[in-house]
């Protein structure tokens, strides 16, 4: 399906354990690069119970504090495929 668009394919991923098998699987189905990272899964917790608050049991986690996270995957990602095109984001 890739081969017959126009327009270059980037895949965003999500910061995974698996996420360099993802770009493989990205580059070799035809995406020009990759987007990396979306915002990571994470809950509130209440800090004076250390426990989660329930109606916010699921969520994300981004802006500064993934930061050093979007950092490493990026890096990791580069040290592979420094053949493709990266963009960076913070989720």
């Amino acid at each position: 399906m890739v081969s017959v668009l126009k327009k270059p394919v980037f895949v965003k991923l999500p910061p995974t354990f698996d996420v360099i098998r993802l770009v493989e699987y990205s580059i070799s189905s035809g995406a020009k690069g990759v987007t990396l990272i979306n915002t990571a899964r994470a809950m509130v917790i209440d800090i004076e119970d250390l426990k989660p608050i329930p109606s916010f049991v699921g969520g994300g986690l981004f802006g500064k504090c993934i930061y050093p996270i979007a950092l490493r995957i990026i890096y990791d990602v580069y040290r592979e495929f420094s053949y493709i095109d990266i963009i960076g984001m913070g989720g």
